[in-house]
């Protein structure tokens, strides 16, 4: 089974931080270095609205996250198998 979840206003944010944040990224590249030094290897995090698939999402941890990333602004994609190892219906409860 496959569910699409939209929220209704996903949320951009265009702050400061993200200028910021490429000030502090450092380029990653391979050199000749045999130590590395990682707080050189910062990578920034994706701001922003996004689209996230959770496999599972009808599970106990599964729906929370996905509830978790709804609240946040992303849109969710689910997609669980539905097999009856667990009951379905505490499944089909966890999707609505």
């Amino acid at each position: 089974m496959m569910l699409n979840k939209h929220n209704s206003t996903p949320s951009v944010s265009s702050t400061s931080d993200e200028s910021s944040l490429s000030d502090s990224v450092s380029v990653c590249s391979s050199s000749n270095s045999t130590s590395t030094n990682y707080e050189e290897l910062v990578i920034a995090p994706h701001v922003g609205y996004k689209k996230v698939l959770v496999t599972g999402g009808a599970g106990f941890v599964g729906s929370s996250v996905a509830e978790a990333l709804l609240a946040r602004g992303d849109d969710v994609v689910i997609v669980d198998e539905m097999n009856d190892y667990y009951d379905v219906r505490m499944k089909e409860n966890n999707l609505n």
